[in-house]
């Protein structure tokens, strides 16, 4: 989502692109050597988010964002604060900590024009609402704000996002068959890659596992319940965040999502083991 990148990050975009965590935390750490800047920092807390190293992941994206801020680049330092939100959330589980940060977010963004940052926080937002507070009518409204928003910017990667977070609170809400179409859509999207961000590819899939309930026309009542275990896992569990979003494992990461929340036969039981394939705590 930045808009110009220094040279000195082009080895380690490259490598995060590619999907080499390893290779990409090496690179921006040698940039680093080099020269302190935000964006290198920023890099290396997404490789280090993809590499599960949570120390490292809050120390390269807070130092970030200082940096960020006392340039003036306040449409960075909120996308840096939205990642911080839900870091807070989904590693330590302090909400009232995340909450700040999304406000902060919300606030450097206020009178910009339409942008990546505006439509990330607010789908980020959405999807924070309906897993930790349960607010299918709240998610809905701030998913629908970010889905205008990335339209808007021409951004289908984040489009496709909100529509995710927009299908889960539509089933969520008792709108199961309009909630389901936006779902559907979402995983077409996926599949004939139109997304090209591995962050959103990830994500998609794991809001589009949700309501992975047999039969199809499962009872509001029940999906609500399955978000209700969702929000378990994710706190009660604190599994980590990595995502493993190459295409073929991005299918077995929705069965396997399915399995945590579901359980394995799909029947709504108590949260079973992951094997390792499936996305961690929403996010």
């Amino acid at each position: 989502m930045p808009s110009t990148r220094p040279s000195e990050c082009l080895a380690g975009d490259d490598a995060l692109a590619r999907g080499a965590w390893a290779e990409a935390r090496e690179a921006f750490e040698e940039a680093l050597g080099v020269r302190e800047f935000p964006e290198a920092l920023e890099g290396l807390g997404n490789a280090a988010w993809w590499l599960d190293l949570a120390d490292l992941v809050f120390n390269s994206r807070e130092h970030a964002y200082r940096l960020y801020l006392s340039r003036g680049d306040r449409a960075d330092a909120a996308r840096v604060a939205v990642w911080l939100a839900w870091d807070y959330w989904a590693f330590r589980g302090e909400s009232a900590v995340a909450n700040g940060w999304l406000q902060r977010a919300r606030r450097l963004l206020d009178g910009q024009p339409p942008c990546p940052e505006r439509a990330w926080m607010e789908v980020r937002e959405g999807s924070l609402c309906l897993l930790e507070e349960g607010d299918p009518v709240r998610a809905l409204a701030l998913a629908t704000e970010g889905i205008r928003i990335a339209q808007e910017a021409g951004n289908i990667d984040l489009e496709m996002l909100g529509r995710a977070v927009q299908g889960l609170a539509l089933v969520a809400s008792g709108a199961v068959s309009e909630g389901m179409r936006n779902l559907d859509e979402v995983n077409t999207a996926v599949i004939a890659g139109e997304l090209t961000d591995r962050v959103t590819i990830g994500l998609c899939g794991c809001l589009r596992s949700g309501p992975r309930l047999p039969p199809r026309r499962a009872m509001v009542r029940e999906t609500q319940r399955v978000l209700r275990q969702m929000r378990i896992a994710a706190l009660v569990r604190r599994l980590p965040h990595a995502i493993c979003v190459d295409l073929p494992v991005a299918r077995n990461m929705a069965r396997g999502r399915a399995g945590i929340v579901c359980g394995e036969d799909g029947t709504g039981g108590e949260p079973t083991r992951d094997d390792g394939r499936c996305a961690r705590a929403a996010g």
